[in-house]
C-alpha cells in the first residue's frame, strides 16, 4: 500500500526470447495519458527494479517497463497503484446520523463517517458500523467516482439527504480508503412483517419465509415473502438475480431499503437466498442486560411461546434467580428474563426452547456482562458531605468511564423537591446543590443511571 510522500520500488523479472536484455527503463506519470517521467533500472540477472518518487495522497500513479536488447524494444502494458489518503477530522457515527428516528437530525448537513461496505451495486453501495439497529446507512455517490468493494473500510464526506423518506449519504465530496477484506456485520434476524426504521440500510436475514409472488418481472423485479407475520419485498437487483418457486420456503440475507413507500431486502449474489425448509433448532445469537434487573435474549427466528417462556429453560450462575420469561408482544425472536439484580460477569444457560416449526434448540452457555453503576463508581464509593447540611451539599465521587445520570432529592412522602441531569466525565466528579430552599427533614438522595441507581439519606438541619 502506497503511503504520501514515500518512494515505492518497483522490482520485475525480464526475460527474452530473442537475446539477453541489456537495459531497461521504468516510465511513469500521474495520468494514463501522461506517462513520460523516466527512471533506469538496476538489474541483477534477470530481476530489475527502480523506485519511484514519493507523491502526494489522492494521486494515481502509472508506470510501464520498456526493455531493451540491442535492437528490439518490448513495452509492458501499463500498471498503476494509489496513494491513499488519511483521514484526520472528525467523524459522525451512523448511529447518530440516523439519529434513532425516521428523518436524520443531520439533514442537509455536511458530515464526515466511517464504515465497512456490506453491498455494492455499481452506481450506490450501503456501509454499516457494527452489528445492529440503526447502524447502517445507503451512500448514493453520484459523480465520485470511487467504487468500493465489499468488505472495504472507508471513510466519506458528503450531504446527509432524505430521499422518499430513506436516509442518504450523497455528494460525495471526500473518499477515504481504510482497509479492504473485513468481516462483514451479522445480519440482524427480522420478521418479514415487522420491519422497523431502525433496520434501514443494515444487513437484516429472514428465516423460513414463504414466497407468495414469484412473478417479479411484473412488479419492478421484486418477489414477496412472509414468514406468518406479512409480507416483505425482495428485489432481485442489477449485481443478482434469483427466480424464486411460489410456495417455496426461503432464508434470505441482505441489506434492508426503504424505497417507494415499502420495504425490500435488496439482493448482492447468490449466497443471499438459500432453502428455507427449518429442520434445526433455534440458537441465541445475543444476550443484553436491559437494565441490572431484566435481560434480553435474541433468538436467531421466532420461537414458540410456552417453551420461551418456560423459566426451568433458563439457568444464570453466581446466584442469579430468573423470576419471570416473556416473549415479546410482536418480534417473537425476542425474550425478556426478569432477574434478581445483576453486578458483574456471568454465563446463561439455555435449553429445550422450540422454533415456530416444532424444532428444538441445543443447549446453550453464553456469557455476558453487565457493569452497574456501583462498579462504574469505583464499587459505588460516593462523598456526600456535609451530612446532615443547612446551605449546600457537595457530591464527589471518581467515575471509570463516561456516562450519564439523573440526581433527584425527594421528602419522606415520594416528593420530588431536585431534579437534575448531569454527565458524569471520566475521573473525578464534584457536583453542588443549593440547600437553602429546603425546610428541616429527612430526604432522600438518589444518583439514577441506565446502569442501576444508589441512593443515601440526606439529613437538612
Amino acid at each position: 500500500m502506497a503511503v504520501a510522500s514515500e518512494p515505492v520500488s518497483v522490482q520485475v523479472t525480464i526475460i527474452s526470447s530473442a537475446g539477453g536484455v541489456l537495459s531497461a527503463k521504468l516510465v511513469w506519470g500521474l495520468s494514463y495519458d501522461n506517462i513520460t517521467s523516466e527512471i533506469s533500472m538496476a538489474n541483477t540477472g534477470d530481476d530489475f527494479s527502480a523506485t519511484i518518487p514519493g507523491q502526494a495522497e489522492d494521486a494515481t500513479v502509472y508506470y510501464k517497463v520498456v526493455a531493451t536488447n540491442g535492437s528490439t524494444e518490448n513495452v509492458s502494458v501499463v500498471y498503476n497503484y494509489y496513494v491513499r489518503k488519511i483521514f484526520t477530522g472528525t467523524l459522525t457515527s451512523i448511529y447518530d446520523i440516523q439519529g434513532q428516528q425516521e428523518k436524520s437530525p443531520y439533514e442537509g448537513e455536511i458530515v464526515t463517517t466511517t464504515g465497512i461496505v456490506t453491498a455494492n451495486f455499481s452506481d450506490s453501495y450501503f456501509i454499516q458500523d457494527g452489528f445492529g439497529e440503526w447502524n447502517g446507512l445507503f451512500v448514493y455517490p453520484e459523480q465520485s467516482g470511487k467504487v468500493p468493494s465489499i468488505g472495504d473500510s472507508i471513510v466519506l464526506t458528503g450531504e446527509i439527504v432524505e430521499y422518499w423518506d430513506l436516509t442518504e449519504l450523497k455528494n460525495i465530496t471526500d473518499y477515504y480508503f481504510v482497509s479492504s477484506n473485513h468481516t462483514l456485520p451479522d445480519p440482524f434476524i427480522v420478521q418479514t412483517g415487522l420491519v422497523e426504521e431502525a433496520y434501514e440500510s443494515i444487513l437484516v436475514k429472514v428465516y423460513n419465509a414463504n414466497c407468495t409472488d414469484a412473478n417479479y418481472p411484473e412488479d419492478h423485479f421484486m418477489w414477496s415473502i412472509d414468514d406468518g407475520t406479512g409480507t416483505l419485498k425482495v428485489h432481485n437487483s442489477s449485481t443478482y438475480e434469483y427466480n424464486p418457486v411460489e410456495g417455496t420456503a426461503y432464508n434470505v440475507t441482505g441489506p434492508m431499503k426503504w424505497d417507494f413507500g415499502e420495504w425490500k431486502i435488496e439482493l448482492r449474489f447468490a449466497s443471499d437466498v438459500t432453502d428455507g425448509t427449518d429442520t434445526d433448532g433455534p440458537t441465541v445469537v445475543e444476550v443484553i442486560p436491559v437494565i441490572n434487573t431484566n435481560i434480553k435474549v435474541q433468538y436467531n427466528e421466532a420461537v414458540e411461546t410456552t417453551s420461551a417462556e418456560t423459566l426451568a429453560n433458563y439457568a444464570i450462575n453466581n446466584g442469579i434467580t430468573i423470576e419471570s420469561a416473556s416473549q415479546h408482544d410482536f418480534n417473537k425472536s425476542e425474550v425478556y428474563l426478569t432477574i434478581s439484580p445483576l453486578s458483574g460477569d456471568y454465563e446463561l444457560t439455555v435449553e429445550n426452547v422450540e422454533d415456530t416449526f416444532g424444532n428444538v434448540m441445543e443447549p446453550q452457555t453464553i456469557p455476558f456482562s453487565y457493569v452497574g453503576i456501583e462498579e462504574l463508581l469505583f464499587e459505588g464509593k460516593v462523598s456526600v458531605y456535609p451530612n446532615p447540611a443547612s446551605e449546600q451539599l457537595n457530591i464527589l465521587f471518581t467515575s471509570q468511564e463516561e456516562f450519564a445520570i439523573d440526581v433527584t432529592i425527594v421528602d419522606l412522602n415520594g416528593k420530588e423537591l431536585l431534579s437534575e441531569n448531569h454527565f458524569v466525565k471520566q475521573g473525578e466528579n464534584r457536583l453542588s446543590y443549593n440547600l437553602k430552599r429546603f425546610g428541616q427533614g429527612i430526604y432522600f438522595l438518589h444518583l439514577r443511571g441506565e446502569q442501576g441507581v444508589l441512593s443515601y439519606k440526606l439529613v437538612v438541619k
